[in-house]
């Protein structure tokens, strides 16, 4: 989780990891090691805040007068390594429910099958 949260710190430079919007609200799960991670100057009251109340980033932002790049960063690491969720979106990995007509593929399976032969060899 520390190389992911290293990664997402750097690598977004300020800017929203792709899927991810300002208005999110956010809440944190889980505090990182921030002894350990490269953080900003406002980590701590950041992730405070989201560990108190689900909040939005833009709304964070200007309700603990911080630059937006520096909660982009925040949020985007935090995100990356699993410490915050989105809490005004589904959850990222829908279930995959079975097809309902598996006929066509197990017909199709059964024509794959070793030692059957089709064409009565």
């Amino acid at each position: 989780m520390e190389l992911i949260w290293n990664v997402a710190f750097y690598l977004t430079s300020g800017r929203l990891m792709e899927g991810h919007h300002l208005h999110d609200v956010v809440q944190l799960v889980s505090w990182p090691n921030l002894t350990r991670l490269p953080v900003t100057p406002n980590t701590f009251r950041i992730l405070s805040l989201f560990s108190r109340r689900p909040t939005s980033v833009y709304f964070a932002a200007r309700l603990l007068k911080v630059s937006q790049e520096e909660m982009n960063r925040v949020y985007s690491a935090s995100i990356a390594a699993g410490h915050i969720k989105a809490i005004n979106r589904p959850a990222e990995k829908p279930e995959i429910s079975p097809h309902r007509s598996r006929t066509l593929l197990s017909s199709f399976l059964k024509k794959l099958r070793p030692g059957k032969s089709t064409n009565g060899a």
